[in-house]
């Protein structure tokens, strides 16, 4: 999917775009009928979700050329589906090809690349650890369930906060997030019936690496993140010879997918 460098709001997915979905193009009449086995058409649109944030920099809205999704069959497995065209759409076919013996499963996962494996409605997904401060593209995990209709909708089902972290040295490297006993990044699981999205499991530490292009007093990060009711989150600061620089605590922040900002 692609990123735009201006603002972009969550009005946007409403937007009058053309729509490659629909029989409206005299040009292009697609099957419409959700096969189970062989080659299976797909349409995939993503969520509209209301919140009082906005998308900025880092939004995505329509579908881009080459972009892949990652669809279930009934034995877990899952297969890549392309998307046909050029994209530019808030919603575009995705076409792949089912193995013999096996049959469409309920499930698809953007980006492909993110699946690791499915156990029953278990579904394994890898997420992002390290980020950069120039990064502008959305490297969140989106989900859409299939049921009896070839549309499906792609929901976000990571938070995605931005930390506003003052008093950095001009001199700092990287800054390490770290939640006590939450995975903020790796591999995590999340129960496909359910619209909780991808929530953090307590008991296991994992942190997220944000790379500075260029620190300043203060850096605003945004990262993609479980979706959890945190203790705390702390920020500590490294420099070039991977020597801690200081440590400090963010404050308490619920991240829910509204896309919650916290700063210290």
């Amino acid at each position: 999917m692609k990123s735009y460098m201006k603002k972009i709001f969550y009005a946007f997915l409403a937007a009058v775009l053309t729509v490659a979905c629909t029989a409206e193009d005299p040009e292009y009449q697609p099957d419409t009928t959700l096969y189970r086995t062989g080659t299976v058409n797909l349409c995939a649109s993503v969520e509209e979700i209301q919140t009082r944030m906005v998308m900025d920099l880092t939004g995505r809205s329509i579908w881009s050329e080459g972009d892949k999704i990652a669809v279930a069959c009934d034995d877990g497995s899952f297969v890549d589906f392309e998307l046909n065209g050029i994209g530019e759409t808030k919603r575009a076919i995705f076409t792949g090809v089912i193995p013999e013996g096996k049959t469409l499963g309920n499930v698809a996962v953007w980006p492909a690349t993110a699946v690791v494996g499915m156990e029953g409605n278990n579904l394994t997904l890898k997420t992002p650890t390290e980020y950069s401060t120039d990064n502008i593209a959305y490297d969140g995990i989106m989900v859409a369930n299939i049921s009896d209709s070839w549309e499906i909708t792609f929901r976000h089902v990571m938070s995605r906060p931005t930390f506003k972290i003052a008093g950095v040295p001009s001199y700092t490297s990287y800054i390490v997030l770290e939640a006590e006993n939450y995975s903020l990044g790796g591999r995590l699981t999340m129960d496909v019936t359910s619209e909780d999205g991808l929530t953090a499991i307590k008991g296991k530490t994992a942190p997220l690496m944000i790379s500075l292009v260029e620190a300043g007093s203060t850096v605003a990060v945004t990262v993609n993140v479980p979706v959890a009711e945190y203790p705390e989150i702390k920020a500590t600061l490294y420099d070039e010879k991977d020597e801690v620089i200081h440590t400090q605590q963010l404050n308490e922040v619920s991240l829910m997918m509204s896309r919650a900002v916290t700063s210290t």
